[in-house]
């Protein structure tokens, strides 16, 4: 939906090392030492399109209503490491998880943080991938 913003944004938003997250851990993150990122796929209404396959495929069920949605990412202290490219609001959070490529800049041991909405074999994924799923 918004592919130029995404690419822009990908160059003035930072993927800070670990050691620099792990300086900045707040207080309420002292148990979860290994999170790198916590990862939410955010929904947002937008106006009615006038073209119809643009309108069944911005159509999220669950907002009942035209919707863009864009997974996006922050460190445990807040700052923003990650935001997809838009998307329909009918694309699933996998979907859009996978095709952000978020998953593949994490490293071994990592913690990743997900919504528990996530469906189970996203869950997996981040497991396999970082070693911890917070």
């Amino acid at each position: 939906m918004c592919p130029m913003l995404s690419r822009v944004l990908k160059v003035v938003i930072p993927w800070p090392d670990i050691e620099m997250i792990r300086s900045n851990l707040p207080k309420s993150f002292q148990k979860y030492k290994n999170t790198r990122i916590i990862l939410d796929c955010a929904e947002t209404v937008i106006e009615k399109c006038k073209c119809l396959k643009c309108r069944i495929l911005t159509y999220s069920q669950y907002k009942k209503n035209n919707t863009a949605k864009f997974n996006i990412g922050i460190t445990p202290s807040g700052l923003i490491t990650e935001i997809s490219a838009s998307y329909g609001g009918r694309a699933s959070d996998k979907h859009i998880l996978n095709e952000s490529g978020i998953l593949n800049k994490c490293e071994f041991n990592d913690g990743v943080m997900v919504d528990k909405g996530l469906n189970p074999n996203v869950m997996n994924i981040c497991f396999s991938l970082s070693g911890l799923l917070s």
